[in-house]
C-alpha cells in the first residue's frame, strides 16, 4: 500500500465517485483490513503504517522532501535503520575483528544508503507537526536533538498545513 494509492483513493470519494462505505472498504483493503471511518479532514490513514510499509514507503521516497509523514512512518524507518547498522556492526565485528577496514567501509556504505531517506522522513515528520525541515539543521549543535526528538514525537498538525493535506497519527 503507498500513500499515493490512498490518496487517489481519497480523491475519488471526494469527486463522490465513492460513497463513504466504498471508501472505507478500499481503505480497508489497502491497509489489510485496518481501518477506521474517515473523519474530518484526515485523509490519509497513516495510522496503521506498519513496519514494512514504513519501509517500502520511505525508501520509495528517497529524495521525496515536500508532504507529511506520519509517526509510524517516521519511527518503524528509524526502528530499521538502527537495527541494519547493529546488525552490519555484529556482523562484521565478529567475523573480521571491531577495527576491520571492511566493517569500516560497511558502516560508511549503510550511512551513505540511509542518508537521504532518512532525511527526507526526518523533514517530512516535521512538516506534519508544522515546522520546516531546515529545523534538521539544529542536529549539528548536539543539545538540537533533544528539541527534534520532541518534534518527532509530537502528534501531528490535526488540520491541513501548508507542507499538505492532515493525517492520523
Amino acid at each position: 500500500m503507498s500513500s499515493d494509492e490512498l490518496s487517489k483513493l481519497y480523491q475519488l470519494y471526494k469527486d463522490g465517485a465513492l460513497t463513504e462505505a466504498e471508501f472505507n472498504e478500499q481503505k480497508k483493503r489497502l491497509l489489510g483490513g485496518a481501518a477506521e471511518p474517515i473523519s474530518g479532514g484526515a485523509a490519509q490513514a497513516y495510522q496503521s503504517m506498519g513496519f514494512g510499509t514504513s519501509i517500502t514507503t520511505c525508501f520509495g521516497k528517497f529524495f521525496t522532501f515536500s508532504g507529511r509523514a506520519s509517526r509510524p512512518e517516521f519511527w518503524w524507518f528509524y526502528l530499521f535503520s538502527v537495527l541494519i547498522s547493529w546488525g552490519a556492526d555484529i556482523a562484521t565485528g565478529a567475523s573480521m575483528g571491531p577495527n576491520s577496514d571492511v566493517a569500516a567501509g560497511i558502516q560508511v556504505l549503510l550511512g551513505l544508503i540511509f542518508f537521504f531517506p532518512t532525511l527526507a522522513v526526518s523533514t517530512r515528520r516535521l512538516h506534519d507537526t508544522g515546522h520546516s525541515g531546515w529545523w534538521q539543521l539544529l542536529y549539528l549543535t548536539g543539545i538540537g536533538i533533544i528539541v527534534l526528538i520532541v518534534w518527532w514525537a509530537s502528534k501531528g498538525e490535526t488540520e491541513d498545513n501548508k507542507y499538505g493535506p492532515a493525517i492520523y497519527t
